[in-house]
């Protein structure tokens, strides 16, 4: 019995411990630090979009767990497919310092946008 109330505690606490934070506070926790980006790869305009005028913005949603690395990404403004793909493809391997929260790194989640547009040639000097 003593067992088994031990390992129901154990998982429950190692359950918790790899939640995500989400804070519904209208002030920032003073004890949270957010995810900092230290490496990533650009995310290219697809030459495909290009030569058939695929433009828009394309917003994601970033999980990051509490190494630093991206575990999921999300689109969640879709522009078109080929664009939403090459958003995916870079951010999939950025890497981030985690956040912080009282000095433990912690799993997080950040919102991104990103635009494809073509420039106007007509409106360059």
């Amino acid at each position: 019995m003593e067992n088994t109330l031990l390992r129901i505690i154990l998982i429950i606490t190692l359950f918790f411990s790899n939640c995500t934070i989400q804070f519904h506070s209208a002030l920032p926790d003073p004890d949270y630090f957010e995810p900092k980006l230290i490496e990533y790869i650009p995310v290219e305009y697809p030459e495909e979009a290009k030569m058939h005028a695929i433009e828009g913005d394309v917003t994601a949603r970033i999980y990051i767990n509490f190494y630093g690395y991206v575990r999921a990404v999300k689109i969640e403004k879709s522009a078109h497919p080929i664009l939403d793909h090459a958003v995916y493809i870079a951010v999939k391997d950025w890497k981030f310092a985690p956040a912080l929260l009282k000095g433990r790194p912690v799993r997080s989640e950040i919102t991104k946008s990103f635009s494809f547009y073509k420039p106007d040639i007509r409106y360059q000097n």
